[in-house]
């Protein structure tokens, strides 16, 4: 079977395909107006009894956020919030480092393809 690539890709040396050149690099995400901490106490706020829609309309938040959130960190104290915030920060690392990888592969199989 003959691997079929896009022109463009055969011209891609692998020092234009490393980390450090990638723009999303660079990029930062915005940040969150809500700490760990902030996010814990919210949610153990509503533990107690306090009316969800009271916390949102106060926290200028929507109910799906809190929701989200109830699904995500329920259970979690802020450390554990931390660390799985650190966990997802580097799954999401090492997917753009594995495409990179992937997209090296393809130019190597074009490359051979075309010798």
């Amino acid at each position: 079977m003959r691997f079929a690539a896009h022109p463009a890709l055969l011209f891609i040396s692998f020092a234009d395909l490393s980390l450090s050149y990638l723009p999303f690099e660079d990029e930062t995400m915005r940040k969150s107006r809500f700490k760990a901490k902030d996010v814990v106490k919210l949610l153990d706020e509503a533990a107690t009894g306090v009316p969800v829609r009271e916390i949102c309309i106060r926290t200028g938040i929507s109910e799906a956020t809190f929701y989200n959130w109830k699904l995500q960190y329920e259970g979690l104290d802020a450390k554990g919030i931390r660390r799985l915030r650190q966990l997802e920060q580097e799954n999401s690392r090492l997917r753009r480092a594995l495409g990179v990888k992937n997209l090296q592969i393809d130019v190597l199989k074009a490359r051979l393809d075309h010798t």
